[in-house]
């Protein structure tokens, strides 16, 4: 399973070819990935899974539309999905 450190840990380590934007813009892509994951990770703390699995859907559709690389994106779609499914089982 997958955890919200582990995809920032991902996120963080990208090269800026594989975002939809500029470079000079890639950084606060991530950081608004980051601060995705860390609601995530509240959310988590606080028990509270059905809002932490749709802030990971918002993470999810992030992703869709700012990264590029599609081995990329389906690598850290599949560390959402696999954190998602596990939370889905505190419902």
């Amino acid at each position: 399973m997958a955890t919200p450190e582990a995809i920032a840990y991902v996120i963080q380590g990208l090269p800026s070819s594989d975002f939809d934007k500029p470079e000079e813009d890639v950084e606060d892509i991530k950081s608004d990935f980051m601060e995705k994951l860390a609601d995530v990770e509240e959310t988590i703390e606080e028990r509270d899974f059905e809002r932490a699995i749709e802030h990971l859907q918002e993470t999810r559709n992030f992703t869709y539309d700012q990264i590029i690389d599609t081995t990329t994106r389906e690598e850290i779609i599949a560390m959402i999905n696999s954190l998602t499914a596990y939370l889905e089982n505190f419902l």
